[in-house]
């Protein structure tokens, strides 16, 4: 398993990027929130399909978790069932409302 940890920024952090024809499975997120105020987390993956007959290749930005932190001293933690059947394709991408270098989301995941 590999794991991955990252601080609150408003711009998109990857993860990783999955390799292809494997699939990441989430199986812990763990979010540290030090910092007051609420902030809400997105996780989304980003793919490109394969051009084929007729179609060309296409961007596609799928958000498989938002998270709702409500501020100072906050740990939430996501386990395995809770993200059981979550498969992931591309960049895996985490996205804070609000940046706060002080605190930390971290993603446990499988490939597959």
């Amino acid at each position: 398993m590999a794991q991955k940890t990252l601080a609150f920024t408003a711009s998109a952090q990857t993860f990783a990027t999955v390799p292809e024809h494997k699939k990441m499975k989430p199986r812990s997120i763990n979010i540290i929130d030090v910092a007051a105020g609420a902030k809400v987390l997105t996780f989304t993956d980003v793919f490109t399909t394969d051009a084929s007959a007729g179609a060309s290749a296409a961007t596609v930005t799928n958000t498989w978790l938002k998270v709702y932190c409500p501020g100072s001293g906050v740990n939430i933690e996501k386990t395995k069932s809770a993200l059981e059947g979550i498969e992931l394709l591309g960049a895996v991408k985490v996205t804070s409302d609000v940046a706060d270098a002080t605190s930390y989301v971290t993603l446990a995941y499988d490939l597959e």
